[in-house]
């Protein structure tokens, strides 16, 4: 053994990373993610949907003294620290006065359970106000229809509370485009894939030249609603 002042000196040192440091930064990224998570799950129309949502919450939020922007709500957990169960009772109350549909209003209120959700997620609600929030209810049909009765305007906008009802012969009538000009020809054949095939607006909107096999008189298309190729 080499005596004491013979000995060579250790000079390398074991640096532990900061736990608490790398937690703290992993814990900000996912709060900064969930929103974004959650969204790339979800189709562009179901987004745009939530985003018209948040702007008309961020109508209300302004006329309570709560400014907020959509687009910080859309994107930002932190936009929703001092939202409370009270403001989203307001909104609903507030979406009544307006004259707002009840489906609207039981669907804009699911759109903002579902971010408060993701904000507590993010540490920018606590487990508490998140469970008065989720308190808060829409109408079922028979209550909706009872409000309905009790107040003068019951739907805003040109959108319909129900669906034009068509019988055959007016299916036909909307068939006899005139086949002499291009125009015609597009609706009329429009016409036939609404009425004869079902489609939806927008899946005739996504249809390509090549879908349709003139050979067999075989037409695929994509079904995003249901996800399904047909």
């Amino acid at each position: 053994m080499l005596p004491q002042e013979e000995r060579p000196e250790t000079t390398d040192l074991v640096i532990y990373p900061d736990l608490e440091a790398i937690d703290q930064i992993a814990d900000e990224y996912a709060a900064h993610e969930t929103f974004g998570e959650y969204q790339a799950r979800h189709s562009a129309n179901t987004l745009r949907r939530q985003h018209d949502d948040l702007t008309l919450f961020c109508t209300y939020l302004a006329a309570a003294g709560a400014a907020r922007s959509p687009d910080e709500l859309f994107r930002d957990p932190k936009a929703w620290r001092g939202i409370s169960a009270g403001l989203v009772k307001g909104y609903v109350a507030w979406q009544l006065q307006q004259g707002y549909a009840i489906a609207s209003i039981n669907s804009r209120l699911a759109t903002i359970k579902v971010y408060c959700k993701m904000a507590m997620d993010a540490g920018a609600l606590s487990a508490i106000t998140l469970a008065l929030i989720s308190l808060v209810k829409g109408y079922r049909r028979k209550e909706g229809r009872n409000v309905d009765r009790e107040r003068p305007v019951s739907r805003v906008g040109a959108k319909k509370a129900l669906p034009t009802a068509l019988n055959a012969g007016h299916a036909e009538l909307l068939k006899r485009q005139p086949a002499t000009t291009k125009i015609g020809r597009r609706d009329r054949f429009m016409m036939y894939l609404f009425l004869e095939l079902g489609l939806r607006c927008g899946e005739l909107r996504d249809l390509e030249r090549d879908d349709l096999d003139l050979a067999t008189g075989v037409l695929f298309l994509y079904r995003e609603k249901v996800d399904e190729e047909q």
